[in-house]
């Protein structure tokens, strides 16, 4: 019984040491590279999972505090964005009224993607070591605005087109959950890279006298990879 007890001792000794040392080493850490409160500007790729959604632009903006020197939390704005055209389609039309021919191009078609996401976040930091780079995991919520458009020519004959034009706005709710590496280069700024997923399902309901209310679901949520710089104060 008093082997068990001391074995406990020592064990609860140990941990105290390792969870104290690792304490001091963080606070001088964060205390030299940082401050209370901080600013960033990420740039990016976000790749939708839905199937034949097109990758694009993904920035953000991110500024908050430090609550502890390993907890951040602050409020969060992200924005994707993706354009794209079919064609332009080329033609060369001479004779009358002109002497000399005359290219005309149009494009069949474009569309685009344009996804706001404001929302808050906290994340959980590891130093590992002096004047080094510090893992994270990150996690937030967001409230997420989608805009599609889409523009497709209807030919009527004669050489002749119709712009049909589209437009849907979607609004809601989703999640944001990642991990990266912050990598400081002196006392205020340091590098940020990260990766991670957007859970974002707005919806749009159509209600018209005579109609069924239906609801409209957009699969806008994905994975993303991005890097950018962060600002201490």
């Amino acid at each position: 019984m008093r082997s068990t007890v001391h074995g406990i001792l020592v064990v609860a000794f140990l941990v105290g040491t390792v969870v104290t040392t690792s304490s001091a080493l963080a606070d001088r850490y964060w205390r030299c590279n940082r401050t209370e409160s901080y600013s960033a500007l990420k740039l990016g790729v976000y790749s939708p999972t839905a199937t034949g959604a097109p990758d694009g632009f993904f920035g953000g903006l991110e500024g908050g505090v430090a609550l502890s020197p390993q907890l951040d939390v602050g409020l969060t704005g992200d924005y994707f964005y993706r354009g794209r055209s079919a064609g332009p389609v080329e033609s060369a039309n001479g004779g009358p009224p002109y002497d000399i021919p005359v290219h005309e191009s149009f494009d069949m078609g474009s569309s685009s993607v344009h996804l706001a996401m404001l929302g808050v976040g906290g994340r959980l930091r590891f130093p590992v070591g002096l004047n080094g780079p510090a893992p994270f995991v990150q996690g937030g919520i967001l409230f997420q605005l989608l805009h599609l458009t889409s523009m497709e020519l209807e030919e009527l004959g004669g050489n002749r087109y119709r712009e049909v034009e589209r437009s849907d706005t979607f609004w809601g709710f989703g999640w944001q959950a990642g991990a990266g590496m912050d990598i400081p280069l002196d006392g205020r700024t340091g590098l940020v890279a990260e990766f991670g997923y957007v859970h974002a399902e707005p919806q749009k309901t159509i209600d018209e006298p005579g109609y069924v209310r239906t609801t409209l679901t957009a699969e806008a949520g994905g994975a993303f990879v991005r890097g950018g710089v962060r600002f201490s104060y």
